[in-house]
């Protein structure tokens, strides 16, 4: 597992122009049903641009967006990933338009299952956050990466 989150040349780097369904060569599997999406607005900053990114890292914050998403957002419904990069760390964000799903919706796998992956490989150095504001749902993602072209 550690080797997924590593500069390999098979894991797909952030980039603004990548289509969203296919950077790492293979789509992206998005198990929700088809609802009315805006175009997602993408915005990785230049000092973000490149960094080697697994799909296993993003995917699952893409999913519950549009799972969760259509079930509280007015249509369409709207979709951000964007990252930046600081001195030490990489900071994604997804955000979909809406509100926190009611507790029992859904399982709350994903997300905990994303937080162990992150635990087990990068221990207390990495975190996932989610936080609702002015009419948005935001899953924040923060990776260390100490030297740049990879996550490690």
């Amino acid at each position: 597992m550690r080797g997924t989150l590593s500069s390999d040349p098979g894991v797909p780097s952030l980039s603004p122009n990548a289509p969203l369904a296919c950077r790492s060569g293979a789509p992206l599997v998005l198990d929700a049903p088809v609802c009315r999406l805006d175009p997602v607005e993408i915005d990785i900053a230049p000092d973000a641009a490149g960094i080697p990114v697994p799909t296993s890292l993003v995917q699952p914050l893409i999913e519950n967006a549009i799972k969760f998403g259509r079930l509280t957002s007015p249509l369409p419904l709207r979709v951000r990933i964007g990252a930046r990069r600081d001195a030490s760390h990489l900071h994604l964000e997804v955000a979909n338009s809406g509100v926190w799903v009611p507790e029992g919706t859904g399982t709350g796998i994903g997300l905990a299952n994303l937080r162990r992956r992150l635990a087990l490989i990068l221990g207390d150095t990495a975190t996932l956050t989610t936080s609702v504001r002015d009419g948005w749902v935001h899953a924040a993602v923060r990776v260390p990466v100490p030297a740049p072209g990879g996550i490690r």
